[in-house]
């Protein structure tokens, strides 16, 4: 689409179905014009089109002090009447019908138009009303205004807030001169009127200059529409931007972080601590994407998402955060009919800080003893950088002893190795002994700090793989440090970082060019695959020919726990050869499970049935 302006055509706009909030509708995108337009031009295949133009007020917006976050100072937050809302757009007009609330759209006969991910977000959503009945109850619905005026969207009140949820408008700004209250206004009356919502989804937006501004009307713990089948319970703020293609400001950020603290001391939210909601343990504050499939907040965003999550927790709020200079790349594989997909691959080391790995540096502190006489020479490394204060104690189980095969094979003895050098690339400790008379390096490090540098799932790969093989991984590391579970019996040490008898390890160069994989350990930290209360052994691979093996398939005489292995079609890898042993969870599989909008959780239950997931 493009528009006349009175001088020249503007530059073509795609137009695209925007169902992240609510999956049944069938409304485009925002397209916004850098001046007013006078005539509009399409093209393209489909001609079945209604238009519905905005017009917003040029009014700037009223108030008697502002300020930013800017240099800690308490932001004033515009109010609706500040900014200018247009309050008539609450209420039923004349012959209208009021829709109802997004939280109970789609939920019957899951009209989804043929679209993959929005059949699978309705049935997910029927799913957790079904499993969770009391995170969907509200305490009261205000369906009158004053003058008993119908709401076009009756007000509902959840009990309690657990999550603060933050998006991009997906509105590029750059080049956009316009005030940015016109493009809240501009925002408002598209939600309210051309979505047919009666109100703003966000209870929160911010601007470029770090302005923020009261999104849905009618208060604390009101219901939003801002995340599809997420919204009781939960706060929306978005920022203004689309994040896939530009940075948010630096005044964004400080404005997001004060406004994420003061909201959580509203709510009485720990942001130290992980909420239950529908089922699964999250960060009490999460980007949009973790919820539903979506690249909102953005990639610049998600990518430092981290950070700012850490900075609010710390009290830190006007601390800048740190983007990544390189733009995502078109991963090449595809799986069988899915549609592509994006797939983002960092190729650059970025900031470590990512991290939310719940330890304190102290677990690098303690110097391992080694075996008396072999004891050559040992280092102690810098300790981890962690973000924010552990809330458990250091205990011998949540480490890890791991043999540096690919550093220690060169050796002739320990005199030649350089662990000086070693503790740039490892966190943890490092120390060099004999082991069957030839010289080992052996890095102890916390088994959530081994995690992020193994390298076996990296950015290439879509988020909730990650996330699925994050838990995985560490259980099948976890079940080796026990002592009655030896991978390699009467050795100094638990694990090697030999792919082919136990896993890759690649310590802080992989953690560094791999911040997702990182943001999936810390979203999984302490979280193992157990029955009936015990560890698994939990294998997996990368590739079959269309079903997976039994551990008997594969010659593995007493597996724990046989039955949760029997061999389990696995169609999204037909026509690929066996990679592996093919016991457990393959890589092809995974990925094309997620393809589909299967969660990790759905995609482990999937490979191990029978089992849970527990915190270790």
């Amino acid at each position: 689409m493009s528009g006349w302006d009175g001088d020249s055509w503007t530059p073509w706009q795609a137009l695209r179905i925007e169902n992240e909030q609510d999956p049944t509708l069938r409304e485009s995108n925002l397209i916004l014009f850098p001046a007013p337009v006078s005539s509009l031009r399409f093209r393209g295949n489909t001609r079945d089109i209604a238009l519905h133009p905005i017009r917003v007020s040029k009014e700037p917006a009223h108030y008697t002090l502002v300020s930013t976050a800017r240099n800690s100072v308490k932001p004033k937050i515009l109010s609706r009447r500040d900014w200018g809302a247009d309050e008539s757009l609450l209420y039923v007009t004349d012959g209208e019908v009021e829709d109802p609330p997004v939280e109970e759209r789609g939920n019957g006969n899951g009209n989804g138009k043929g679209e993959e991910t929005p059949e699978n977000r309705i049935r997910d959503c029927e799913d957790a009303q079904i499993n969770y009945p009391e995170e969907f109850k509200v305490t009261r619905t205000v369906s009158e205004g004053p003058g008993g005026k119908r709401l076009r969207w009756p007000q509902q009140y959840a009990k309690d807030v657990k999550l603060l949820v933050v998006h991009h408008t997906a509105i590029a700004i750059g080049g956009d001169e316009r005030p940015p209250v016109e493009r809240i206004r501009a925002l408002y009356q598209f939600h309210a009127e051309n979505r047919g919502w009666g109100d703003i989804g966000y209870h929160y937006l911010i601007d470029e200059e770090g302005q923020i501004y009261q999104g849905r009307a009618g208060g604390d713990t009101v219901v939003g529409g801002h995340a599809y089948c997420n919204n009781i319970g939960t706060i929306g703020v978005a920022m203004l931007g689309n994040f896939d293609v530009e940075q948010p400001t630096q005044e964004q950020i400080k404005a997001l972080q004060w406004l994420l603290d003061d909201l959580a001391r509203t709510y009485d939210i720990d942001l130290q601590k992980k909420a239950t909601f529908h089922g699964k343990q999250l960060q009490p504050i999460v980007g949009h994407r973790a919820l539903v499939m979506t690249d909102c907040p953005g990639y610049y965003v998600s990518e430092a998402f981290g950070q700012i999550r850490t900075n609010a927790a710390a009290g830190d709020l006007s601390a800048a955060v740190r983007f990544p200079q390189l733009k995502k790349t078109k991963a090449k594989a595809k799986i069988a009919t899915t549609v592509r997909r994006v797939k983002e691959k960092v190729t650059r080391r970025t900031a470590a800080i990512l991290r939310k790995i719940n330890r304190a540096g102290r677990l690098s502190d303690r110097v391992p003893k080694a075996p008396v006489g072999e004891n050559i020479q040992r280092k102690r490394s810098k300790p981890a950088r962690s973000l924010r204060p552990s809330s458990r104690q250091t205990e011998s189980t949540d480490t890890i002893r791991i043999r540096l095969t690919r550093k220690d094979n060169h050796l002739a003895s320990c005199a030649d190795a350089s662990l000086k050098t070693l503790e740039s690339l490892y966190r943890g400790a490092l120390e060099c002994i004999l082991v069957d008379n030839l010289p080992a390096i052996i890095n102890e490090v916390s088994l959530e700090e081994y995690m992020a540098g193994l390298a076996e799932e990296p950015d290439s790969e879509l988020f909730e793989k990650q996330r699925a093989f994050a838990i995985a991984a560490r259980t099948y590391a976890a079940f080796y440090t026990d002592p009655k579970n030896r991978k390699f019996p009467g050795k100094p040490y638990d694990g090697s970082d030999d792919p082919a008898i136990f896993q890759a390890y690649g310590g802080i160069a992989f953690e560094e060019q791999n911040p997702r994989w990182v943001e999936a350990v810390g979203e999984t930290e302490g979280q193992i695959l157990a029955k009936n209360g015990a560890i698994i052994k939990a294998p997996y691979f990368s590739a079959d020919d269309g079903r997976t093996r039994s551990p008997a398939e594969a010659g593995w005489v007493d597996f724990p726990f046989p039955e949760i292995f029997s061999s389990k079609p696995d169609p999204w890898c037909e026509g690929t050869a066996l990679r592996g042993h093919g016991v457990g969870m393959s890589g092809c599989g995974a990925e094309g499970q997620a393809l589909e909008g299967k969660t990790a959780e759905e995609i482990l239950k999937y490979y191990y049935p029978g089992t849970a997931i527990i915190d270790r």
